[in-house]
């Protein structure tokens, strides 16, 4: 997930995943390689502390984890709505070497990309016939500012508009707006939810939940002018 913070992990907010999170490993420590998107997914695949980030870069070194999935046989698929190479080149820095296919998800607005990415990956895991492992790694995005959802998700009033421009960092400017910014975080904390209960719902159908094992996580949080 884009930007989650840790305490979104609750019936209120995400109801699917604290029902799939019962009888699970939920850590009470929390922890980011970075607060920015690349370092986030960079920590992720590399298992490194963010020290090592720019080293990395420098010498082009693929993530260990991608490698080693690849030779037991994994078929390594990325699954995202934004164009990873915009992202200071994540894509060919993180999963190019690394991985088998990307799938872009594609609609005239950001909230009908996350249902398209999802709807893509259900439809694949249902036509999948193959015994061999997988790995899917698949990014939500919806929780990523500007916070997007659906119309009907709009739940939690009143918000900004979408297309709201804070100033960098959350600067005292928007501080009057603090509540807004807030219930359109949470609107799409729910969206993101809904989403991850049609993926859980899929792995059920398709048979494969109980050989699967589901990481969920942040790239990092969130914050509003907590500090």
């Amino acid at each position: 997930f884009e930007s989650l913070r840790a305490d979104a992990l609750n019936p209120k907010n995400m109801p699917n995943l604290t029902r799939e999170a019962e009888g699970c490993i939920a850590p009470k420590r929390h922890y980011s390689t970075g607060n920015t998107s690349t370092i986030g997914a960079w920590g992720f695949v590399h298992g490194l502390n963010s020290y090592y980030f720019q080293a990395t870069r420098e010498v082009g070194m693929s993530p260990l984890s991608l490698g080693v999935l690849g030779k037991l046989g994994y078929r390594r698929k990325v699954w995202f709505t934004e164009d990873l190479r915009k992202w200071d080149k994540t894509f060919d820095r993180l999963f190019k070497s690394g991985t088998d296919a990307l799938h872009m998800a594609t609609s005239t607005t950001k909230a009908g990309r996350e249902i398209a990415l999802v709807d893509a990956f259900t439809k694949e895991l249902k036509a999948d016939k193959e015994s061999s492992p997988r790995l899917d790694y698949l990014v939500l995005y919806a929780t990523h500012y500007q916070y997007f959802y659906p119309d009907k998700f709009a739940r939690h009033q009143p918000t900004t508009a979408l297309g709201y421009s804070l100033n960098s960092g959350f600067a005292d400017d928007d501080r009057k707006h603090k509540e807004k910014i807030h219930n359109r975080y949470l609107n799409a904390v729910e969206f993101a939810d809904h989403q991850l209960g049609q993926i859980f719902a899929a792995l059920r159908v398709s048979g494969r939940l109980k050989d699967t094992i589901v990481v969920i996580a942040g790239d990092h949080g969130e914050e509003f002018w907590e500090h």
